[in-house]
């Protein structure tokens, strides 16, 4: 996790190491944090998945969406989908649910 806050400040993120934020943990609060991080990281905006969720094209459509792999991930056809977005979603689960989040923020940093 401070390997992630020193990436996003050296990439953008306006916060000081020791700041309240920081120290709290509201760092993860911050779409400014996720975003800083991503362009560290060479996160991309993407359009479409392959797997996106798409609408259903029966003429009786209900608006419907089909299954798709990763919930965090599909969208709408022709809708962003963030992958700042993605993953700080993936570590509030964690969160949530008391999950591993260290393993998440190794993971994240060496992939």
């Amino acid at each position: 996790m401070n390997e992630a806050i020193r990436i996003a400040i050296e990439n953008g993120w306006n916060a000081k190491p020791n700041s309240a934020v920081v120290t709290s943990g509201a760092f993860a609060l911050e779409s400014s944090f996720w975003q800083a991080l991503g362009k560290a990281l060479g996160w991309k905006d993407i359009t479409q998945h392959p797997t996106h969720t798409t609408l259903n094209n029966d003429s009786n459509d209900t608006g419907d969406m089909e299954e798709c792999d990763d919930p965090y991930v599909c969208c709408l056809a022709g809708k962003t989908t963030f992958y700042w977005l993605y993953y700080a979603r993936q570590y509030f689960d964690l969160v949530l649910t008391v999950g591993d989040t260290e393993k998440f923020w190794k993971e994240l940093l060496n992939n």
